[in-house]
């Protein structure tokens, strides 16, 4: 051969080579002037017509005849793509393409999901020109989606992964308009397929673990995984504007918080942990969140307006973090938190801070422990409430069962009543704390720290009748149990008489009593009570007092250090008391 034979023939191969890898632009149109039948190859068709040059009927066509780095412009025609039009349910990307779109807003209808497939992280399908708007769902399966300048806006259905990030991503913000789901099967990061802000409906993972992005979110469905859950620091929004949800946890959550904003109730199931917990309602219906599966709470748990807790498979063992300091169960609402009786330790301070509360068995925390509880912080209850004309029994209490309890911290009761008592109501057993152990065999109830009740009554007769009686007290059931006040016992009360112009029955209010004792000691001889004073103010004999219970012979015995007295009414009851 030649040099000059050898020169065109490397000038053919290089000119096939061009012509084979040149970059090719399709056109689609799937109104009048689209058939799959021409070349693709025009926007438009020529006159006079060869039957041959003109757009694509579908896309999935151009994608088939398409070589990979070729470009793919749709038309809008104000029609949707999708299976109507003769497009696949399953529209499949499997090669290096890019997309663009003319004449406005393309839209793939609800009948067609966009499926990434291309096999690997660098074979990227890219839109960067026009916009496009995802009806029928959005399936990441391998491969890169680059959105350039957010020209993607997904309005329904579901974005799945189905991989994890080293296998299939979105470059470029996706938008999102309508309650979108997400599914992801893969161990992942939640990057540009997931919303910053927003609302979406449910949130699954079939596979591996889910990390969450930075994000303001709201979730309005269920959230069902199948394993471990990183808020990413978040507080998730959960709500339920359709109906009653169930979430289901097949892995801990953590790192965050989930915020329950219920309209209609909502269930967590699964043996997990969970981070911070805060329930509250969006509806003037009371609505009770049940934690029936977790083990435990990492974080705090806060309730509020018309929200309830309740724990129905009586799996919660723990609630807070050692070491922690702070308030771990907060009540400042109408309704109730029942931890269940599998709980056993609590890390934090309890606190009951309703206000307002004139219905009865309003804003309660009641213990329904099975086995002795332990809790490292203090008891305090806050609660306010208002003396309506219905009576009001049962109010802002917080309650532990007949089992052990041990607080290493101080009980302090803090409540107040206020409002009008009228004829023939009865308002009793209010603002109460109330520890029901009262038989040996289940423990002794300790108070490490001391025992104040500070109550106290702004509240009036306006009627001669009623009864105001045995509000605001600590009580101790106690018959023959051991009771231990380690750091003291101070009634500083303010209960005055609830007569003004009016009388009514006003009697126990605002007392720290033990009267039900028989048999039970109170302090041991290692461990004796602490200080006890009463400079509580009142002028009604019953209100106001400590009451050890008055104990017949030598058993029952009382260790204890000082005893103070500073009101002259209540000497002679306080001191009968101890002596006998």
């Amino acid at each position: 051969m030649n040099l000059k034979k050898l020169f065109l023939t490397l000038t053919f191969f290089v000119l096939l080579g061009t012509t084979a890898f040149a970059q090719q632009t399709w056109y689609v149109n799937n109104g009048p002037t689209g058939n799959d039948g021409r070349n693709g190859l025009s926007a438009t068709i020529p006159s006079p017509d060869d039957f041959v040059t003109g757009p694509k009927k579908t896309i999935n066509n151009a994608i088939s005849s398409a070589n990979a780095n070729d470009v793919i412009v749709v038309a809008n025609t104000g029609v949707d793509y999708g299976t109507g039009t003769g497009e696949p349910a399953t529209l499949q990307v499997t090669k290096k393409l890019t997309f663009q779109s003319t004449g406005g807003t393309v839209n793939l209808a609800t009948t067609t999901k966009l499926e990434i497939v291309t096999g690997a992280l660098a074979t990227t399908v890219t839109f960067n020109s026009g916009a496009f708007n995802l009806k029928g769902s959005l399936l990441l399966t391998s491969g890169e989606l680059v959105n350039s300048s957010s020209l993607i806006t997904v309005t329904d259905g579901t974005v799945t992964v189905a991989a994890a990030n080293t296998v299939t991503k979105v470059t470029g913000q996706l938008l999102y308009s309508g309650t979108i789901n997400f599914s992801y099967g893969a161990t992942y990061t939640t990057a540009n397929e997931f919303p910053s802000s927003g609302t979406i409906g449910t949130l699954t993972t079939t596979g591996g673990n889910l990390t969450l992005k930075t994000s303001t979110l709201t979730i309005d469905g269920n959230i069902t995984t199948a394993g471990t859950l990183n808020l990413g620091g978040n507080s998730v929004t959960l709500t339920n504007s359709v109906g009653a949800t169930t979430h289901t946890f097949a892995g801990n959550v953590t790192n965050g918080t989930l915020a329950f904003s219920m309209k209609n109730n909502a269930t967590v199931n699964g043996g997990v942990t969970l981070p911070t917990v805060s329930a509250t309602t969006t509806t003037s219906t009371a609505r009770t969140l049940d934690l029936a599966g977790p083990t435990a709470i990492t974080g705090t748990l806060s309730v509020s307006l018309k929200a309830s807790i309740a724990s129905t498979g009586n799996t919660l063992v723990t609630i807070g973090t050692s070491g922690y300091t702070g308030d771990v169960i907060t009540l400042n609402g109408i309704g109730t938190i029942v931890p269940g009786t599998g709980l056993t330790t609590v890390h934090g301070n309890v606190l009951l801070s309703s206000t307002g509360l004139n219905t009865s068995s309003n804003g309660q925390i009641n213990f329904t422990n099975a086995a002795t509880l332990t809790i490292n912080g203090n008891i305090t209850n806050s609660a306010g409430i208002v003396l309506s004309g219905a009576g009001v029994t049962n109010a802002g209490i917080i309650t532990f069962p007949n089992k052990g309890v041990t607080i290493n911290g101080n009980v302090l009761l803090n409540g107040n009543l206020s409002g009008n008592s009228i004829a023939a109501t009865n308002y009793t057993n209010n603002g109460d704390i109330t520890f029901a152990l009262d038989v040996t065999g289940n423990g002794a109830t300790t108070i490490t720290g001391s025992t104040t009740n500070n109550s106290t009554s702004t509240a009036v007769a306006t009627v001669n009748g009623g009864t105001v009686s045995d509000n605001l007290r600590i009580t101790f059931a106690a018959t023959t149990s051991v009771t231990r006040f380690d750091g003291g016992i101070t009634n500083s009360s303010a209960i005055p008489a609830v007569d003004g112009t009016f009388t009514c029955t006003n009697t126990g209010n605002g007392v720290i009593t033990l009267a039900a004792r028989t048999l039970g000691t109170v302090g041991t001889t290692s461990n004796r009570v602490g200080t006890v004073l009463n400079s509580s103010v009142s002028s009604v004999v019953s209100n106001g007092l400590i009451n050890f219970g008055v104990i017949a012979g030598t058993t029952g015995a009382f260790y204890g250090t000082s005893i103070t007295q500073e009101h002259s009414e209540l000497v002679e009851i306080l001191l009968l008391v101890i002596m006998t």
